[in-house]
């Protein structure tokens, strides 16, 4: 995902999940009484039908923690070039692979 979009692609690309899913599909940015909670009291801007701190936090929460610290950990825990561990090399699985060792090996 890095070599096509960059950094800052990627952080338009989560803004837009977010955008989707709490404005479109849980409509928590523009309804007023979303899950009794009363989100939107609190700095309701009427022209846009949001309010801006619930807004904010949302977005971020989608854009930050959703999207992004998922891929950046994906990527940086991910070795390129490391030589593939397991069973196409010495005959025995991959430690993963270890506690079903009963369910498949053979006697």
């Amino acid at each position: 995902m890095r070599r096509i979009l960059p950094a800052f692609g990627l952080a338009l690309l989560s803004l837009a999940y977010g955008v989707f899913e709490e404005g479109i599909m849980t409509m928590s940015l523009f309804n007023p009484n979303y899950a009794g909670q009363r989100l939107l009291d609190l700095g309701f801007v009427p022209a846009l039908g949001i309010g801006v701190p619930w807004t904010l936090f949302v977005l971020a929460l989608h854009t930050v923690w959703s999207m992004s610290v998922p891929i950046a950990l994906t990527e940086e825990l991910t070795v390129r070039g490391a030589p593939r561990r397991g069973s196409a090399r010495s005959g025995w699985p991959s430690p993963p692979c270890w506690p079903c060792w009963p369910c498949w090996a053979r006697p």
